[in-house]
């Protein structure tokens, strides 16, 4: 028996070593078949693209932009923290072994780095996480420097002395009243200035002013096909109005009214005028009993 011992000892102490290594291979980093993958993030960015982690983003104005991430855990979501620009967010609504989220990432006009991270721990705490850099550029768009502010005074039709159709492409702006219209033998040039006729606390392009026979045009009604300008009510305050140096804002909006109503102290109105010229009149201090405003002014300078 004790030779028979001796004999296959050498034998089974080769497989007793071989037996170890191989029990001990899951702790050098072989997959255990048990355990799932760690957790994975993906970023997309609709209209974007994205390359070597980074976006590049140029701004005309504060703005936003919509970043998506997808969460692919097959141990199952444990946390899921979400970081924007420094400040983390532990998404309580992640679970389950997939997790989609929209992120709107407000974008400054500055020039800076915004990073965007998604940590994920899994039930068998294993970890992933993605890292998206927006690399924002600040863009000033070419713009036209508007005027320093003017002020004066426009009348309706019960002003005893102010002027109600105005010609708002000269600097500073010109008034004209309906019976030196009428009576001017410069009729013919004076009239395809003006710009607007106002009463009863609105502006519009059109005027039912009328003329007799004895001018030396024609005979009928003043303007009837409008003057060409176009107006539009804002939200600007007076604070933003006194501030503003530039066209950049008066681009972004619409000016395609005939008229506008309803004006009230503190109203800013913007206007195109026939000739192309952009501008602002902020309403400021109203006589209702001659329905007389005065009003400050600003518009592009011109050459």
């Amino acid at each position: 028996m004790k030779r028979l011992f001796k004999r296959f000892l050498p034998l089974a102490l080769p497989c007793l070593a071989l037996v170890l290594v191989s029990c001990g291979d899951d702790d050098d980093g072989e997959k255990d078949p048990g355990v799932p993958d760690a957790p994975t993030v993906t970023f997309t960015a609709p209209g974007l693209t994205i390359s070597n982690n980074e976006i590049n983003v140029r701004v005309t104005k504060d703005s936003t932009v919509m970043l998506n991430y997808a969460v692919a855990a097959e141990g199952g979501i444990d946390k899921l923290v979400q970081t924007v620009d420094g400040t983390p967010e532990t998404v309580s609504a992640a679970s389950g072994k997939s997790y989609n989220r929209q992120v709107l990432v407000n974008i400054p006009f500055e020039d800076k780095s915004i990073v965007v991270k998604v940590d994920v721990t899994d039930k068998n705490e294993k970890t992933g996480s993605a890292t998206l850099t927006l690399n924002v550029s600040k863009i000033v768009p070419p713009s036209k420097a508007l005027t320093e502010p003017g002020e004066f005074t426009i009348g309706g039709d019960n002003s005893l002395e102010f002027f109600a159709r105005w010609d708002l492409d000269l600097q500073p702006p010109v008034g004209y009243g309906s019976w030196n219209l009428r009576n001017s033998g410069s009729y013919t040039e004076v009239v395809p200035t003006i710009d607007f006729r106002y009463n009863k606390n609105a502006l519009s392009s059109t005027s039912p002013d009328a003329y007799g026979g004895s001018h030396p045009t024609n005979t009928g009604l003043l303007w009837p096909d409008g003057m060409g300008s176009f107006f539009v009510k804002t939200s600007f305050t007076k604070a933003q109005f006194d501030a503003m140096e530039n066209d950049l804002e008066l681009a972004e909006l619409t000016i395609n009214q005939a008229s506008v109503e309803d004006i009230t102290a503190g109203t800013v109105v913007a206007f195109l005028t026939k000739n192309g010229r952009k501008g602002l009149i902020y309403f400021d201090t109203y006589l209702e009993s001659l329905d007389e405003w005065d009003v400050v002014f600003k518009a592009q300078v011109t050459e």
